[in-house]
């Protein structure tokens, strides 16, 4: 707690409190038998604490907070911590989802294939033998065995795919629809050992307006983010070309081909 809130804002505040506040409420698990801590039976959660979280002090460096019962709000803060507390205490499901794609090993990962449907030369699978070795095929026109290619690009790109995040989740986009019904950007797949298969496809993102002054009428899209399809066609998100060009690469990428 910072301090409490001046009388003069006391009923400002609970007025805005009443408004917008979001109830928080903690558990603890107790026990029914508890002797001296020592002896610990019959364990169950019971409801603890209240207490109501608003918005932000005009500097933006507090946070108005009111206990279950109290009429006497709170300006709260968190040591070492520059802003306000709003967004740690969200009632939405989606802000505290973890924005991850995929989180996969190298010596989990049995399989990627990358599908560039606007230039399918540029597709490929590389299998991982898991002995350290690799194969590499190219799908188009016809799939067909590389055996010329950097293995040292193969070896780091298959180790790219840990921690692989999203920006944001866009489920409510109002162009949702018929982008999801466009030709995709990419297809990438990867199949674990386990079985397991993970996809996402990406799709063109048109800049913002402030950014049109920088695009070129060969490339008229977004040079930082793409939109992509996730978790088998359930979530719409957005993606970064810094988080995702590692695991983008073309075919010529491992086999030092010029592109065509």
């Amino acid at each position: 707690m910072r301090e409490p809130v001046p009388n003069k804002h006391l009923e400002q505040v609970n007025a805005r409190l009443s408004a917008i506040a979001t109830k928080v409420e903690i558990y603890q698990t107790v026990y029914f038998i508890n002797i001296f801590n020592y002896i610990r039976l019959f364990p169950y959660e019971k409801l603890t604490k209240v207490f109501y979280v608003g918005d932000a002090t005009p500097d933006q460096m507090g946070t108005y907070m009111l206990m279950d019962k109290s009429s006497k709000p709170f300006i709260t803060y968190l040591p070492g911590f520059r802003g306000f507390l709003t967004t740690r205490f969200s009632p939405r499901e989606n802000d505290w989802r973890i924005p991850r794609i995929f989180n996969a090993k190298l010596s989990e990962i049995k399989s990627v294939t990358v599908e560039f449907p606007e230039n399918p030369v540029y597709s490929f699978t590389i299998n991982n033998n898991n002995d350290r070795t690799f194969d590499l095929y190219a799908l188009a026109p016809v799939k067909e065995k590389i055996n010329d290619f950097d293995t040292l690009k193969v070896l780091d790109y298959m180790a790219s795919f840990e921690n692989v995040n999203f920006e944001a989740l866009i489920n409510n986009l109002s162009k949702k629809d018929s982008i999801i019904k466009s030709r995709p950007f990419h297809i990438v797949t990867i199949e674990l050992f386990n079985g397991q298969k993970q996809s996402i496809r990406t799709f063109h993102k048109w800049p913002v307006e402030e950014d049109e002054a920088d695009l070129t009428v060969a490339n008229p899209y977004d040079r930082d983010r793409l939109y992509a399809l996730i978790n088998d066609g359930r979530d719409f998100v957005l993606i970064q070309f810094y988080v995702f060009d590692r695991i983008l690469r073309p075919l010529p990428y491992f086999t030092e081909k010029k592109m065509p």
